[in-house]
């Protein structure tokens, strides 16, 4: 017979069960027989955040960097809508994130509102609470209610094999204090593997038959979760190839873009402009919608028409809206294997199109669009860039800011290898703080910067304190106009300006240091990297000037 154990050490066993080893919280009484419990089971590192929504964030930039569910605990109620963000951005970049939430009870899951009058409301206060997990569950893969500690073995497997399986992507579990609290005798669930499906014999004989035929193909490729077999084996298939390659933005470390078959991301003027071009895009991993459609690339030349559209993908929703000639549902390791094997295409007449994409986004990156604007500023974004780009190991995490930052780094940053690049999927400051932080934590011997302006430092601030907890030496880039002709982003007729960078990083107990001279950031760059490395605590480089600087 198994021995009694309260829920709650019964939740803490099932996540060990299913590798986790870092959760992240923003501390809630509602949250404290769990995290007992956690602590009794040993392995598992809790992690603690200023802001519910920073905790889940951080909880993703776990999955970007493992390929593993990152998992945040939450309270019901706003907590829980606190981190509903974190849901959006997990669903939009395909990560997988389980979000468990700690509420008293539970009504029929999924139930998006109470329906309650306020008359009633009023006479059962509790019931206010009782739904605020059918509020999230649009965003999710996955939701479930467990109000018996006996459910929650087979519920933690279920939830783990769906956020990985197929599309990967957020759930989430709500528990009440009640099933925390029951002892049970219930045995232990299962780490169940994450199902995906493969490519069919006929179907990659179709996509060869297709690329056969082909006079300007591209390949647009993400979703392989860093995982480095699949990259070496999509790596074979283009070099065997001679085929041009894309990442979309915020995928870019999805292959290495010192490549030479490297053409840039989606968002790229000159890559756009090919993929407009081609008479064929396989679309390998990623959402695509076919040329000239809503949501879907314009056409640079010719009939739209006559572009064949390649899909494969492992969420099969993806594959109805996107209206491919050949739709292949298959997971990216699968896919990846199978194209590896496929029979290389003999004398390409595309043999030269990558080198000159390839080419052309070198020289695209190398100077600005306006090079005699930028040269009148003495510390022009670009300038700085280069000069980070040639200090980082290859290994480095980069953390994107939100906004105007996210653009720079996309056109003048290379990435060089899988899991080096975090980048919020929308305009949401904060966000790239709380993911540098947990980088470093997850990764302490790995170099990780965040580049970003100082509205995103200001809103993810909080989290320099779990910095310093946590001993991570997260360096920060902020780019800061002192002159006051921008200020933060506002409404028209307003402006907001935001506090000293180095004076905050400094009331956190981090280190900063200020760069008015473009050729003064090396030294300085190599400074902080040096104190962040040598006393594991946050670094900041101030640049004064605007990344609005062209």
């Amino acid at each position: 017979m198994n021995p009694l154990r309260t829920g709650a050490r019964i939740l803490a066993d099932q996540l060990r069960i299913q590798g986790v080893n870092h959760v992240f919280c923003r501390f809630a009484p509602e949250l404290e027989g769990l995290l007992g419990a956690l602590g009794e089971t040993g392995g598992i590192r809790v992690v603690a955040a200023r802001h519910n929504a920073a905790a889940a964030e951080m909880a993703i930039a776990y999955a970007r960097l493992t390929g593993q569910p990152g998992v945040a605990l939450v309270a019901a109620g706003a907590p829980m809508l606190q981190a509903a963000g974190a849901l959006h951005h997990a669903r939009q970049r395909g990560l997988p994130l389980a979000l468990i939430a700690v509420q008293k009870a539970l009504d029929p899951f999924p139930v998006p509102s109470t329906g309650m009058d306020a008359a009633t409301a009023d006479a059962n206060p509790d019931d206010r609470v009782r739904n605020w997990a059918g509020h999230v569950t649009p965003w999710t893969k996955w939701a479930a209610g467990a109000d018996d500690a006996d459910r929650l073995p087979n519920l933690v497997s279920l939830g783990f094999q769906t956020a990985s399986g197929g599309h990967p992507g957020p759930i989430v579990l709500a528990v009440t204090e009640a099933a925390l609290t029951q002892a049970s005798a219930t045995g232990n669930g299962r780490c169940r593997p994450a199902i995906l499906p493969a490519p069919s014999d006929m179907q990659i004989a179709s996509l060869r038959r297709a690329l056969g035929q082909a006079q300007r193909p591209v390949v647009v490729v993400g979703g392989t979760g860093g995982n480095r077999s699949t990259l070496d084996n999509l790596r074979a298939f283009v070099d065997a190839n001679l085929l041009p390659v894309a990442c979309v933005p915020g995928g870019q470390d999805e292959f290495d873009n010192r490549h030479p078959h490297y053409i840039g991301d989606t968002a790229m003027p000159g890559c756009r402009a090919r993929i407009g071009s081609a008479d064929l895009v396989l679309a390998l991993g990623i959402a695509w919608r076919r040329i000239g459609t809503a949501g879907g690339p314009e056409p640079e030349s010719g009939d739209a028409a006559s572009q064949v559209l390649v899909q494969a993908h492992p969420a099969i929703e993806f594959l109805y809206a996107g209206g491919a000639d050949l739709a292949i549902h298959t997971g990216m390791p699968q896919l990846a294997a199978r194209l590896a094997m496929m029979t290389p295409i003999e004398r390409p007449p595309w043999a030269t199109s990558a080198a000159e994409g390839h080419a052309a986004l070198h020289a695209w990156r190398a100077r600005p669009a306006i090079p005699e604007v930028a040269d009148a500023s003495p510390l022009a974004p670009w300038r700085i860039l280069l000069d980070l780009r040639d200090a980082l190991p290859d290994d480095a995490i980069v953390c994107g800011g939100s906004g105007i930052a996210a653009v720079w780094l996309e056109r003048f940053f290379p990435y060089r290898g899988p899991a080096t690049q975090i980048a919020p999927p929308d305009d949401s400051p904060g966000s790239a703080v709380a993911a540098a932080v947990s980088a470093k934590i997850i990764a302490p011997d790995k170099t990780v910067v965040c580049v970003c302006r100082t509205d995103d430092l200001v809103a993810g601030a909080p989290e320099l304190a779990t910095a310093m907890e946590y001993a991570a030496g997260t360096l920060f880039v902020v780019f800061h106009d002192r002159s006051g002709a921008e200020g933060d982003p506002a409404p028209p007729g307003a402006r907001l300006h935001g506090p000293d960078p180095v004076a905050l990083i400094g009331a956190h107990g981090g280190w900063g240091i200020r760069v008015t001279d473009a050729n003064d950031f090396p030294a300085a760059l190599a400074d902080a990297l040096t104190h962040a490395r040598t006393q594991r605590s946050p670094a900041l480089v101030e640049i004064n000037a605007s990344f609005r600087t062209r």
